[in-house]
């Protein structure tokens, strides 16, 4: 099961939420990623591709990967990134300071710089 923190900052009210399993994937020849989650969803995704035919226009698997969501801490954006395969750059800025959403602890406030603190539980899946 997947668990949710969420984060509030104490200054501002800034809020943003993290995922403990963050967002997995299978990689296919040509580049696309297909996400998949929930126990199964690996199962789920392959028959989705599989029924739609989707097998022959992605290639074959090339690699497994998982890309949890980061914060961008200069503009905010939150963009999904594979710490083991990816630039650790934000798309929308082009800046490298990112923490991960689900471990925003000790990190800086995007909009006070306030430090945030603990993450309170959220949705479970």
């Amino acid at each position: 099961m997947a668990m949710q923190l969420r984060y509030r900052c104490m200054g501002c009210g800034f809020t943003a939420e993290g995922w403990d399993e963050g967002n997995p994937y299978i990689e296919f020849s040509n580049g696309k990623r297909e996400y998949f989650y929930h126990p199964g969803g690996e199962l789920e995704l392959m028959r989705r591709l599989m029924l739609e035919g989707s097998d022959e226009s992605l290639g074959e698997e090339r690699s497994r990967g998982n890309a949890p969501d980061h914060l961008c801490l200069d503009c905010k954006e939150v963009t999904m990134l594979d710490p083991d395969r990816d630039k650790m750059q934000c798309p929308k800025c082009k800046g490298t300071n990112l923490a991960e959403t689900y471990n925003l602890k000790g990190h800086p406030c995007p909009d006070c710089g306030e430090i945030l603190g603990e993450g309170a539980p959220g949705a479970i899946s």
